[in-house]
């Protein structure tokens, strides 16, 4: 995958987080509007559906321009609104309980949201160094051995400016080297089924692949 292709997934994953927490926000105020006789919080609480709708219609209209569908809440996360504002407006339905909710609900939903981009740009700083550490021989390698993590090489290499078609060579040869190893590990398991001895060549090519793929990840902190 190429770095416009992960930045677009990227983009689609935060656009939806943003989309579900900004549904998520209009169906709390639509589940408490209904016990606020308070005119000032009552429009207070139209201000804020009105924020978060445009919330979520411009980051369900992100996701259209990147060819993604919005995914709403599920049923589940609903329900559990409804209960808890239900339970909390049956023990306390005063106006400043009721405005005091919406507050914790909205700094909740900030919170998550800036823990979320934090967590993208740490992740996209990590593959960064990753990759900034490696050589041909070295994706060589990664690419031959079966335990390691390949949709991480897959990621940080997409979102990095190591030359694609070196990239592709090596992959192709690596991986080229892991069927075969993969394919020798399967024929001595057939004839172990005659001969014991090939039982203890696959396990030891079994093994070796193993503890091999261990070591390496270890040695580049994967």
């Amino acid at each position: 995958m190429n770095e416009q292709a992960q930045t677009m997934k990227r983009d689609a994953e935060l656009y939806t987080y943003i989309y579900q927490n900004a549904r998520m926000g209009l169906v709390g105020i639509n589940q408490v509007r209904g016990t606020v006789s308070d005119a000032e919080l009552t429009k207070e609480l139209c201000d804020e559906y009105a924020m978060y709708d445009e919330y979520s219609t411009t980051a369900e209209n992100a996701l259209r321009d990147l060819g993604e569908e919005s995914k709403d809440i599920g049923a589940i996360a609903k329900m559990g609104s409804f209960i808890s504002t239900k339970m909390n407006t049956a023990v306390d339905s005063t106006v400043s309980h009721i405005a005091a909710m919406m507050i914790e609900g909205t700094t909740m939903g900030v919170t998550k949201l800036s823990q979320k981009i934090e967590d993208t740009s740490q992740k996209l700083e990590k593959a960064e160094q990753w990759v900034s550490r490696f050589d041909v021989s070295s994706l060589f390698m990664l690419s031959v051995l079966p335990f390691t993590p390949s949709s991480f090489m897959h990621f940080a290499f997409g979102i990095s400016d190591f030359d694609e078609k070196r990239y592709l060579i090596t992959m192709l040869l690596g991986k080229g080297v892991m069927v075969a190893m993969m394919a020798l590990f399967g024929q001595s398991l057939v004839r172990s089924m005659k001969n014991p001895v090939y039982l203890v060549l696959a396990v030891v090519i079994w093994g070796a692949m193993y503890w091999g793929s261990k070591r390496f990840c270890k040695k580049h902190d994967l």
